[in-house]
């Protein structure tokens, strides 16, 4: 699908197109509370298989795969229509959460953000709305030492299973937990 709005990045699956910091500086590198935050459109994820796995999704944007959100159109082979937040809390081991969101394909343009906090636990908004949170996780970030770059539109590990296909805008990392209220805020077309 094409289209037409030139001032946002588009990616074509079959590119494998993506931005990136080849390193990721300090200052992308929060060692607990943060948020992610862009705006989207697609109508398809990647449906390429990875070794015995099949994720089925796209990343929209992955911080040295140590941080990240994404569209899943599969979790453990079942087929699902979500948004997945995840942080790294060991070299093997992550804290995820995953939110449906059924017209997430739909080439309309939507906002996601994903939040961690080491006191509200992780959480993922849609549109501006939470569908999804976990517990409140103590730990830190890890940051994974095969993984040095900050990634739009491509896994922050160079799988190539998890390239994006639309378009990303306004990518947004906060080193800190944004409020219910300024993601909402977000999510309406707000600048915080």
């Amino acid at each position: 699908m094409s289209y037409i709005n030139q001032w946002s990045r588009v990616f074509t699956l079959a590119n494998r197109h993506g931005v990136y910091i080849q390193t990721v500086p300090a200052a992308l590198k929060p060692t607990n509370d943060v948020t992610l935050s862009a705006w989207y459109r697609a109508t398809e994820v990647d449906l390429s298989l990875g070794g015995t796995q099949s994720p089925l999704g796209s990343e929209i944007v992955s911080g040295a795969n140590s941080y990240l959100l994404r569209l899943r159109a599969s979790v453990n082979g079942a087929p699902v229509r979500a948004i997945e937040f995840s942080k790294r809390v060991g070299q093997n081991a992550f804290v995820s959460v995953t939110g449906e969101a059924t017209t997430f394909l739909d080439g309309n343009w939507h906002h996601v953000a994903g939040v961690a906090s080491r006191t509200g636990g992780v959480t993922i908004y849609y549109d501006g709305v939470e569908i999804a949170s976990a517990p409140a996780e103590t730990a830190d970030i890890v940051y994974n030492s095969s993984a040095q770059s900050f990634w739009v539109g491509r896994h922050g590990d160079g799988q190539v299973q998890w390239d994006f296909g639309g378009n990303i805008d306004e990518v947004r990392v906060y080193t800190r937990a944004l409020s219910p209220t300024e993601i909402a805020d977000l999510a309406g077309g707000g600048n915080n």
